[in-house]
């Protein structure tokens, strides 16, 4: 009957080691796929892009030493060997074309030496790695799940882990060859008796296995090996193999070497979020815990000073308890029956965030023989959380935490720590944001005009257009020295009320329309109180503060026509609309200020400076008086010797420029007519006009034709009178022009 049974289940038995291997090698090629660049966009300069965002055509085979040969006729006679060279290169370059994917990272040979204790099967590994592409993240499969890391170092220095698609791997920007060195322990499973150990392990060309078992008589073997050697001396059996490329190692076929009372050994992993609020710190745990060798129903939990638990949950009917300490608490869970390989325990903590630094220590497994943990920060609201330093903690990258601590945030993942032992503590303060609610609505456009009085005083004209859905009224803070004569709403007259803080409450109404509210307009007379304007000097004007945002702001200020004006200075200069528009000469009584997204309660103000216009003809003259005597001065050093003539022409000229800005045109035409006069260079231009039309009457004796020369002549001197009338013309509507301004001084 056994070996019928044996018959029948033995084929069951193969299946399902064939369907544990193919889930090994799916898994190991999950995690190598990421790893993997296109070779032809690695040639355009991108890594960890998708193949199919460039498509770059393989160059066709070429023949030694660079000579393109396709389309070459004839016969040609080579030796044997030297074609079965060419040959094998060909097929070489042709194989290397036609895999354009390059793997970030290449395993080399791999060594597995331990020895089975009561505790497991515990191994080092050493592991050979070579990782391509400068800043590009990638990562390096190490050992299954499955097993415990005890320790994990690269160059000497440890580094953290983490799961991935059933393996524990190893993330890492790093380049060059390496080597990287774990010791874990492979706890046992299969009946009592017939003990095997199993787990996924990197695929590497060239794996090798060496094993110590303290007693004799027994049969290891390793699936997939390609040679195997047993030796048995002194009590002890050593196995020595070599196994083909897998992704899982299978040993089977030995005893049980432990008793029946064994300690539980314990190791655990901690991932926790902090998740800081306005009023309260929440930290979320997960504690999971490795067991091996025996089971354990016990599981003791150090939850740090402060926090208060919210809940605990675990499978196997999970309980607890909890003991106050002078450093926090303990949590003592327990479970309706022994618990072996993998466990998990979930908790929930909270505390208040009170004023200061924030302490936060992670719950760490009490009793574990070796414990690391990953730590993210999340915050919801507005708050500002700084980090203070700690102990026992490394600060890294959102993107080398777990993914599944990452994804069950509420928030985005801020900063992210690691650990790899316990007491690790992190200090941090939080700061509350000043919020700010945002408004209820918007004023589409504010039109107002200002009428400045000749003996002071100014009267304004606001009006706004808005759309309102919710607001009962509108606040208006007056500055000081405006009052409100009268306020209409689309036309009516209504009454404004104050509020207590000194606010007038425009009434408002709900805006027609369900889908478009249709906009209504607001309209307040506004009388201020100011002295008259003076001779010269500078004038200020300010409107009332409102207290929602203004899309569009057009002030336009009319001003008593007998004074010259300056544009309207704001906070802000005046924002034009986009295009090209006429040059249209600004009037002397109208200035325009425009402006567009005004806050709300924001203070809006211009300054302009004025001029009394009997001023301008007396210091426009003055001023070209002033310029006709330093031409006179120049002149006569340029007579002396003493100053160049080009000089000369240049300072009269900057001159003149300036006067026209400050003066105006009149003003510098005049100056210019003056300094001709006063320099004597009026009296040469008229002589050399003359002499110039004088020449054009009569031909000289090198003139062979005298009807050719007739026709220049004439032309000649039609330009000549042209230009003098040109010139008298310009002279003489200066000279109405300036005689206006004097007789029209206001």
């Amino acid at each position: 009957m056994i070996p019928l049974l044996l018959l029948f289940f033995a084929p069951l038995a193969v299946a399902d080691d064939d369907a544990e291997q193919a889930a090994a090698e799916q898994a190991f090629d999950a995690v190598m796929s990421g790893n993997a660049v296109d070779g032809r966009v690695q040639a355009l300069g991108y890594v960890n892009a998708d193949p199919a965002a460039a498509t770059v055509s393989l160059p066709p085979p070429r023949a030694p030493g660079g000579a393109d040969v396709s389309g070459a006729g004839g016969t040609v006679e080579v030796p044997l060997d030297r074609y079965e060279a060419v040959r094998k290169q060909v097929l070489a370059s042709s194989a290397t074309a036609l895999s354009p994917y390059t793997n970030l990272v290449a395993l080399g040979a791999s060594t597995y030496r331990g020895r089975v204790t009561p505790a497991g099967l515990e191994l080092s590994l050493r592991l050979d790695v070579t990782l391509r592409e400068e800043g590009a993240w990638k990562s390096v499969p190490l050992v299954g799940e499955q097993v415990a890391v005890t320790s994990a170092k690269v160059g000497g220095k440890p580094v953290a882990l983490r799961t991935q698609n059933g393996y524990q791997v190893w993330v890492t920007d790093a380049v060059g060859e390496t080597t990287v060195e774990v010791n874990v322990v492979v706890p046992a499973s299969g009946p009592r008796g017939s003990l095997e150990y199993d787990f996924f392990v990197p695929r590497t060309p060239v794996t090798q296995f060496d094993c110590h078992f303290p007693e004799v008589g027994i049969e290891p073997r390793l699936r997939g090996a390609v040679r195997e050697d047993r030796t048995e001396a002194n009590g002890v059996t050593e196995l020595h193999a070599w196994l083909s490329p897998t992704s899982r190692i299978h040993l089977v076929g030995f005893r049980d070497l432990g008793g029946d009372a064994k300690d539980a050994r314990v190791y655990a992993e901690t991932l926790s979020l902090l998740s800081v609020e306005e009023r309260t710190v929440e930290l979320f745990t997960v504690m999971r815990y490795s067991i091996l060798e025996a089971g354990t129903r016990r599981f003791d939990i150090a939850v740090p000073a402060g926090f208060e638990v919210v809940s605990a949950d675990g499978a196997g009917a999970f309980r607890y308890t909890l003991e106050t300490t002078d450093t926090g608490s303990i949590l003592h869970g327990e479970t309706a029956f022994a618990i072996r390989d993998a466990y998990e325990v979930s908790l929930r903590l909270e505390r208040s965030l009170g004023d200061g630094v924030l302490n936060v220590a992670p719950p760490h497994a009490i009793g574990a023989e070796r414990e690391t943990g990953w730590l993210g920060l999340e915050t919801i609201g507005t708050l500002q959380v700084e980090d203070k330093g700690g102990e026992a903690v490394v600060d890294i990258s959102v993107a080398q935490l777990p993914a599944e601590l990452v994804q069950n945030a509420v928030s985005p993942v801020l900063e992210g720590w690691r650990y790899h032992e316990a007491g690790a503590t992190l200090h941090l303060t939080a700061t509350a944001l000043p919020e700010r609610e945002p408004a209820g609505g918007a004023i589409d456009r504010a039109t107002i005009t200002t009428t400045l009085a000749p003996e002071g005083g100014s009267r304004t004209t606001l009006s706004l257009t808005l759309r309102n859905r919710l607001r009962h009224s509108l606040g208006l803070r007056l500055p000081e020295g405006v009052e409100i004569r009268g306020v209409r709403l689309d036309g009516e007259s209504v009454v404004p009320s104050v509020a207590a803080d000194g606010r007038v409450l425009l009434p408002l109404k709900r805006s027609a329309g369900a889908d478009h509210p249709v906009p209504f307009t607001v309209e307040v007379d506004l009388v201020g109180h100011s002295s008259a304007l003076g001779w010269f000097g500078w004038s200020s004007l300010e409107l009332p503060q409102v207290e929602l945002p203004i899309s569009t702001l057009e002030w336009s200020v009319r001003a008593p026509s007998s004074n010259r004006y300056t544009r309207l200075y704001g906070d802000i200069a005046p924002q034009a609309e986009v295009g090209a528009d006429w040059n249209d000469t600004p009037s002397t009584t109208m200035r325009t200020h425009k402006r567009y997204w005004v806050g709300a309660d924001s203070a809006m103000y211009v300054r302009f400076g004025h001029l009394r216009g009997w001023l301008v003809a007396p210091m426009s003259a003055a001023a070209a008086g002033g310029v006709a005597l330093v031409a006179n001065r120049l002149a006569r050093r340029v007579g002396d010797g003493r100053l160049s003539r080009r000089v000369a022409v240049v300072g009269v000229g900057l001159l003149l420029g300036l006067l026209a800005v400050v003066g105006g045109t009149t003003a510098a035409i005049f100056a210019a007519i003056l300094a001709a006069f006063s320099t004597g260079v009026a009296g040469t231009a008229r002589a050399a006009a003359v002499a110039a039309f004088t020449r054009l009457r009569e031909p000289t004796e090198a003139q062979p034709a005298p009807g050719s020369w007739r026709a220049r002549a004439f032309f000649g001197r039609v330009v000549l009178l042209g230009a003098s009338a040109a010139v008298l013309l310009l002279l003489a509507s200066t000279g109405s022009r300036l005689l206006y301004v004097l007789g029209n001084p206001w």
